[in-house]
């Protein structure tokens, strides 16, 4: 059988711009489903719940986490209040997502975070973030694209050799697509940082002493016609599939 794999999603209220429903929606963008489905899983949604019980639920039914993009973190999970130039924060998120993280990590189940994932898997371990990079670490590296580029390249970064990131990639340079303001500050516990950018912020985290534990800052679902990001996909599918087979 297919590796089911759960994707952590976005919420849009009732009254928002855009939102399809008078009572709110739960929403993922199309190509994280198309990439799951491409490497050979099984998505499923989760919906936001901070109840243990229901977290450990969902991930008996699951075989690799997938923490996908969204918008800010609540920062009272590493103790500092909102930056002035916080944008939109979903708290019933943040608390699911972390909740969710931790009971993975625990459970040695396959990880793959992208962009605001990889700020979740370093807050979920301890860890803390730059609430905003233009006013807390500026530099000239292009760390936020327009929505139109999104599946254009903004920078490159490079990767520690015989990293995990390597090793799935290939290569230890590349070049990457970036829609964040937020990065990774303090780093988690047990994660080590496997790629930069030029400027030093943090592009990749992994845990070593898991078998799939990997987040990248940018977005590779969208980079889908290049394949070192394709693969990222396809590595991530296939230690979920060797997890539904050992459990």
């Amino acid at each position: 059988m297919k590796p089911v794999i759960s994707l952590t999603v976005n919420f849009i209220g009732p009254g928002e711009k855009r939102c399809p429903s008078q009572t709110g929606a739960y929403y993922i963008n199309s190509p994280y489903v198309d990439q799951v489905r491409r490497a050979g899983g099984v998505p499923l949604y989760l919906p936001y719940s901070d109840d243990p019980d229901d977290l450990a639920a969902l991930l008996d039914r699951t075989d690799g986490l997938l923490l996908s993009g969204g918008k800010d973190m609540d920062p009272t999970w590493f103790d500092e209040e909102p930056h002035p130039a916080c944008e939109r924060i979903l708290p019933d998120r943040t608390a699911a997502d972390v909740g969710l993280t931790r009971l993975a990590v625990k459970r040695r189940m396959p990880i793959l975070g992208i962009c605001l994932g990889l700020q979740t898997l370093t807050v979920a371990l301890g860890g803390s973030l730059f609430q905003d990079i233009p006013s807390q670490c500026p530099s000239e590296v292009k760390h936020r694209q327009a929505e139109s580029e999104r599946m254009q390249f903004a920078h490159p970064v490079t990767i520690v050799e015989g990293s995990l990131l390597d090793r799935v990639v290939g290569r230890t340079d590349l070049e990457v697509n970036s829609m964040h303001h937020q990065a990774a500050n303090r780093i988690g516990r047990d994660l080590v940082v496997t790629a930069r950018a030029p400027d030093g912020v943090v592009e990749a985290l992994e845990h070593p002493g898991l078998p799939f534990c990997l987040a990248v800052q940018w977005h590779p679902e969208d980079l889908q016609e290049h394949p070192p990001h394709r693969a990222l996909f396809d590595a991530f599918v296939a230690a979920a599939r060797r997890y539904r087979e050992e459990r």
